[in-house]
């Protein structure tokens, strides 16, 4: 789940077209003229080769990424902290952890103060085996059964319960995951609509 990603060339008229079919509006940016408008309005962009390497020329260079929260994607290695970095959480991290969760594991509610036999862990929600952080967005309270009863490993329901873990409620999540389905479904029926296009005006 880490992974190197740099920035790659589109075709500037096909990205237009895809953007005017979804009703998305953008602009061309080719001078520092129009660079200017396109940082003030935001939006869509095709940007000029030329103008792209002399302002944003870094963005091309490959950056070790790592997954964020639920709802934020991706992120870059640097941004993380040092401790987020770490398999093992330190004694701090973790006495903050089993704090913020009452020292009660929050799959079943036990807890040690009620029954001395209880051992709480401190759980990556994302495994760190598939690139989760060791922070307090991808950590949570469970008791020892509740830990080694995990089958498989990484259960995102367990993310509902991580205060800050996830970004959006779980119906809002919901919509994302539709609205995203949609806009796959509608850029293939464009790209498919462009195929037959290109097969017509193609000599036999």
């Amino acid at each position: 789940m880490w992974e190197m990603r740099t920035a790659s060339p589109v075709n500037a008229e096909n990205m237009r077209y895809l953007w005017k079919e979804t009703g998305q509006p953008s602009v061309v940016v080719n001078s520092e003229r129009t660079l200017t408008f396109f940082m003030r309005a935001g939006g869509n962009a095709v940007i000029a080769e030329p103008v792209f390497r002399q302002w944003f020329g870094n963005l091309l260079e490959p950056v070790e990424c790592v997954p964020s929260r639920v709802g934020e994607g991706i992120r870059a290695v640097s941004s993380a902290t040092p401790a987020e970095l770490q398999h093992a959480p330190s004694r701090n991290i973790r006495m903050e952890v089993l704090k913020r969760d009452q020292f009660r594991c929050k799959a079943c509610g036990q807890r040690p103060a009620e029954d001395p036999n209880i051992v709480l862990h401190v759980h990556h929600v994302r495994p760190w085996g598939q690139g989760g952080l060791t922070g307090m967005h991808n950590l949570l309270t469970l008791c020892h059964t509740c830990h080694t009863g995990l089958d498989p490993h990484f259960e995102w329901q367990l993310l509902t319960m991580v205060p800050d873990g996830v970004v959006a409620t779980m119906p809002e999540l919901e919509d994302n995951l539709k609205a995203f389905a949609e806009g796959v479904r509608r850029y293939r029926e464009i790209v498919a609509a462009q195929l037959k296009t290109l097969e017509a005006e193609t000599p036999a």
